[in-house]
Protein backbone atom coordinates (compact mmCIF):
# COMPACT_ATOMS: atom_id res chain seq x y z
CA UNK A 1 0.00 0.00 0.00
CA UNK A 2 3.05 2.25 0.18
CA UNK A 3 2.98 2.40 -3.62
CA UNK A 4 -0.62 3.62 -3.51
CA UNK A 5 0.32 6.35 -1.05
CA UNK A 6 3.33 7.38 -3.15
CA UNK A 7 1.18 7.54 -6.28
CA UNK A 8 -1.44 9.68 -4.57
CA UNK A 9 1.11 12.01 -3.02
CA UNK A 10 2.83 12.43 -6.39
CA UNK A 11 -0.52 13.00 -8.18
CA UNK A 12 0.15 9.89 -10.28
CA UNK A 13 -3.32 8.42 -9.96
CA UNK A 14 -2.73 5.79 -12.63
CA UNK A 15 0.23 4.48 -10.59
CA UNK A 16 -1.85 4.53 -7.41
CA UNK A 17 -4.70 2.67 -9.11
CA UNK A 18 -2.34 0.09 -10.59
CA UNK A 19 -0.66 -0.50 -7.25
CA UNK A 20 -4.04 -0.88 -5.53
CA UNK A 21 -5.14 -3.35 -8.20
CA UNK A 22 -1.95 -5.40 -7.84
CA UNK A 23 -2.30 -5.43 -4.05
CA UNK A 24 -5.92 -6.59 -4.11
CA UNK A 25 -5.48 -9.29 -6.75
CA UNK A 26 -1.86 -10.40 -6.30
CA UNK A 27 -1.61 -10.24 -2.52
CA UNK A 28 -5.06 -10.38 -0.97
CA UNK A 29 -6.91 -12.63 -3.43
CA UNK A 30 -4.06 -14.80 -4.73
CA UNK A 31 -2.44 -15.41 -1.37
CA UNK A 32 -4.53 -14.52 1.64
CA UNK A 33 -7.91 -15.75 0.42
CA UNK A 34 -6.41 -18.88 -1.11
CA UNK A 35 -4.72 -19.71 2.19
CA UNK A 36 -7.91 -18.94 4.12
CA UNK A 37 -10.19 -21.10 1.93
CA UNK A 38 -9.36 -24.45 3.59
CA UNK A 39 -10.21 -22.98 6.99
CA UNK A 40 -13.38 -21.29 5.76
CA UNK A 41 -14.64 -24.30 3.80
CA UNK A 42 -13.18 -27.09 5.91
CA UNK A 43 -15.25 -29.54 7.87
CA UNK A 44 -14.03 -30.28 11.34
CA UNK A 45 -12.19 -26.96 11.65
CA UNK A 46 -12.16 -25.49 15.14
CA UNK A 47 -15.07 -23.00 15.21
CA UNK A 48 -12.94 -20.39 16.99
CA UNK A 49 -10.29 -20.54 14.27
CA UNK A 50 -12.94 -20.36 11.55
CA UNK A 51 -14.63 -17.37 13.22
CA UNK A 52 -11.28 -15.58 13.60
CA UNK A 53 -10.45 -16.21 9.94
CA UNK A 54 -13.87 -14.92 8.86
CA UNK A 55 -13.44 -11.83 11.00
CA UNK A 56 -9.95 -11.23 9.55
CA UNK A 57 -11.19 -11.55 5.97
CA UNK A 58 -14.12 -9.20 6.67
CA UNK A 59 -11.78 -6.69 8.34
CA UNK A 60 -9.34 -6.78 5.42
CA UNK A 61 -12.12 -6.34 2.85
CA UNK A 62 -13.41 -3.36 4.82
CA UNK A 63 -9.93 -1.83 5.04
CA UNK A 64 -9.31 -2.38 1.33
CA UNK A 65 -12.63 -0.70 0.53
CA UNK A 66 -11.69 2.17 2.83
CA UNK A 67 -8.28 2.55 1.18
CA UNK A 68 -9.79 2.47 -2.32
CA UNK A 69 -12.30 5.16 -1.41
CA UNK A 70 -9.99 7.90 -2.68
CA UNK A 71 -9.68 6.22 -6.09
CA UNK A 72 -13.37 5.61 -6.68
CA UNK A 73 -15.51 8.21 -8.39
CA UNK A 74 -18.63 7.40 -6.38
CA UNK A 75 -17.65 7.16 -2.70
CA UNK A 76 -21.31 6.98 -1.68
CA UNK A 77 -21.62 3.64 -3.47
CA UNK A 78 -18.53 2.39 -1.65
CA UNK A 79 -19.97 3.49 1.70
CA UNK A 80 -23.18 1.64 0.84
CA UNK A 81 -21.14 -1.46 -0.04
CA UNK A 82 -19.26 -1.29 3.27
CA UNK A 83 -22.53 -1.16 5.23
CA UNK A 84 -23.97 -4.07 3.23
CA UNK A 85 -20.79 -6.14 3.69
CA UNK A 86 -20.83 -5.49 7.44
CA UNK A 87 -24.49 -6.50 7.70
CA UNK A 88 -23.85 -9.66 5.67
CA UNK A 89 -20.96 -10.60 7.95
CA UNK A 90 -23.15 -10.07 11.01
CA UNK A 91 -25.95 -12.20 9.54
CA UNK A 92 -23.50 -14.98 8.66
CA UNK A 93 -22.04 -14.98 12.16
CA UNK A 94 -25.53 -14.95 13.73
CA UNK A 95 -26.69 -17.81 11.47
CA UNK A 96 -23.65 -19.91 12.37
CA UNK A 97 -24.22 -19.33 16.07
CA UNK A 98 -27.88 -20.37 15.70
CA UNK A 99 -26.87 -23.43 13.66
CA UNK A 100 -24.36 -24.39 16.36
CA UNK A 101 -27.08 -24.10 19.03
CA UNK A 102 -29.41 -26.27 16.92
CA UNK A 103 -26.75 -28.94 16.40
CA UNK A 104 -25.91 -28.98 20.10
CA UNK A 105 -29.59 -29.31 21.00
CA UNK A 106 -30.01 -32.09 18.44
CA UNK A 107 -26.98 -33.94 19.82
CA UNK A 108 -28.42 -33.80 23.34
CA UNK A 109 -31.78 -35.24 22.21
Amino acid sequence: MDEVTAGLEGYRFNDAGGAAYRFVWNIFCDWYLELAKPVLQGEGVDPAIKAETQASVAFLIDQIAHALNVLIAEPDKLAEYRVNAYEAARRTYHWEMEERKFVEAFDRA
